[in-house]
């Protein structure tokens, strides 16, 4: 019972949040493809869900170098714009909105407090979020 809860509750908030920043999302992808029209505007990163299931995180595109960053992407990362896609991960069942972070396949090694065996979707948020949010 408890799992259908929470997952009602993922899809109805997620759902909101999607329809809500919308306008967001949009200008955002406008604003990126604009910017360089070759490249994708989301981008697709294999993580490990419940289980170690591999699944397809989402995101908006921004550089991952500091040293390249732009004015666009200084913005997208700080008001954590470029996350929002993560939203629908959360409504495909994929993630849900509290849990352990997505661990990286190519990293070797799953992140210290999520461990991919367990029966756990990862979230987009919890007590990691809070630990190591960039500030």
């Amino acid at each position: 019972m408890k799992r259908i809860v929470r997952r009602c509750v993922d899809v109805v908030v997620s759902g909101v949040v999607l329809l809500v920043t919308l306008p967001i999302l949009l200008l955002a992808a406008l604003a990126l493809k604009l910017t360089s029209p070759r490249d994708p505007v989301i981008v697709r990163e294999i993580r490990l869900g419940s289980h170690g299931e591999p699944f397809e995180m989402l995101r908006l595109r921004s550089t991952e170098s500091d040293l390249r960053l732009t004015g666009l992407d200084r913005i997208l990362r700080s008001c954590s714009i470029d996350e929002l896609p993560r939203w629908w991960n959360v409504v495909r069942g994929d993630m849900s909105i509290v849990g352990p972070p997505p661990s990286d396949p190519s990293s070797g090694m799953p992140q210290s407090d999520a461990d991919p065996s367990r029966d756990v979707l990862p979230g987009l948020t919890g007590m990691w979020a809070t630990k190591h949010r960039a500030s």
